[in-house]
């Protein structure tokens, strides 16, 4: 789950400076349709690897747990989430009231300190293959980035 997001792009860059399709314009059709494809399949990992709620969700599908569109799937089955979505309601609630924007960024900091916490839980949990513990995790990191973006 940890990883350096500035080797993580430039690996990204060099990779698509090989294989762009602008740089297989002169060669056969087969060699540009591989290369599209190809180029397609990076940045599809670059996006996923890029951002920690996404690559904490693929990392626990590779575990066979898939934790839903924003964790939904989660709340469904696992009544112990009641809390942590109450604590999401009771946040996005306090964003909607907000009524200047020391408030808001207010909250994007707390969030914020919220998601590097989120995260290290996560990494935690994966690492000690606390599954249970990583899909709470990995849940709530989706939820924190859904009040980071709305509060943006």
């Amino acid at each position: 789950f940890d990883l350096n997001i500035d080797e993580l792009k430039e690996k990204y860059k060099d990779l698509q400076k090989k294989l762009h399709p602008d740089v297989f314009t002169q060669k056969s059709k087969l060699e540009q349709k591989y290369s599209s494809e190809q180029s397609a399949i990076i940045n599809m990992a670059y996006n996923v690897l890029n951002k920690p709620h996404l690559r904490a969700a693929y990392l626990l599908h590779l575990h066979g747990i898939d934790i839903g569109e924003e964790g939904k799937t989660i709340f469904h089955t696992d009544p112990g989430m009641g809390e942590l979505l109450m604590e999401f309601m009771e946040v996005r609630e306090s964003l909607e009231e907000a009524t200047n924007v020391d408030e808001v960024k207010r909250l994007l900091l707390e969030n914020q300190q919220k998601l590097d916490i989120c995260k290290k839980g996560f990494s935690e949990a994966l690492n000690k293959e606390d599954l249970e513990e990583a899909k709470k995790k990995g849940t709530a990191l989706q939820y924190l980035n859904k009040i980071h973006q709305e509060a943006q």
